[in-house]
């Protein structure tokens, strides 16, 4: 798709460095983002590598080019104020609980409408994440370009992970299953019920952008910062460094495949840092 239409009538034998950055600027000018036009250079690259060891051409060209800069996102954590604001200007917004279960347990969005009433052990207090909401795209058909939202498999294994959840968190669910089962009485056969915790009036799944759309709509309201929905997960992770949470706890309780991942992105979190030097002059002191 992003190779062949530019690339593809030229010969292995031909293909210059010249080429791949010529690539590179039709695709950025194109509009695709410096992540993607990596991931394509990636491919390519590996793609003349196999070329090489065949002995099809005798030099990989994408190794003397630089791909794009990526620049890293950095993540905008609320404060424990701002997110009591948010509770509090979406209190008669049919999606505050969903927002309330992103921002209390760390879930990323399209997990939030992946869970199912079956996930839920109310004896133990404890969730199951086990799928999410998320676009979907024909992988039968290369050439397919409709996309659309669906049920799909977290992205890795140890994105599968079962959390506690509180009283409180209680009684949001139940509360919410209360309302799905009116729903069901009132529409009946129209219903589809699905299991799905999370849910439109006639049991089907709720969008990650209707979501999304609600969210922004909730921090224009407040003013609170425009920050992206994912960043309440940040803003979870957040609250539990400063409250000393022993960071394998929380690592399990995001889904990452280890401490060392949640050390990497939340390295530079938080009133721990700040308090970081006022330690140090603790421990040493001065004369």
């Amino acid at each position: 798709k992003h190779i062949v239409p530019y690339i593809g009538d030229t010969k292995l034998k031909d293909l210059s460095v010249a080429d791949i950055r010529s690539l590179h600027k039709t695709l950025l000018d194109k509009g695709l983002k410096a992540k993607s036009v990596v991931y394509v250079h990636n491919v390519l690259k590996a793609a003349l590598k196999s070329a090489v060891a065949d002995g099809m051409i005798e030099q990989n060209v994408c190794l003397k080019v630089n791909p794009p800069t990526v620049m890293k996102y950095k993540h905008k954590p609320l404060t424990v104020e701002q997110i009591r604001t948010l509770f509090d200007i979406m209190r008669d917004d049919p999606y505050r609980p969903e927002v309330e279960m992103a921002a209390k347990l760390g879930l990323r969005r399209g997990e939030v409408l992946g869970i199912k009433v079956g996930d839920i052990d109310f004896d133990k207090n404890t969730l199951a994440i086990s799928r999410q909401i998320s676009i979907i795209k024909d992988s039968s058909d290369p050439d397919a370009k409709t996309a659309y939202y669906g049920v799909k498999k977290l992205k890795s294994e140890s994105s599968n992970r079962v959390i506690d959840f509180s009283e409180a968190i209680k009684a949001l669910i139940k509360n919410q299953i209360k309302l799905n089962e009116a729903n069901k009485e009132r529409y009946g056969e129209m219903y589809a019920d699905d299991d799905f915790l999370f849910c439109d009036e006639f049991g089907k799944f709720i969008s990650p952008q209707t979501l999304y759309h609600a969210f922004k709509r909730a921090l224009n309201t407040s003013g609170l910062p425009d920050v992206r929905f994912h960043d309440l997960r940040h803003s979870f992770a957040a609250f539990c460094i400063d409250a000393d949470i022993h960071m394998y706890i929380l690592s399990k309780a995001l889904g990452h495949s280890s401490i060392a991942v949640t050390e990497e992105v939340y390295a530079d979190s938080i009133i721990a840092k700040k308090m970081l030097p006022n330690k140090i002059e603790q421990i040493l002191g001065s004369n």
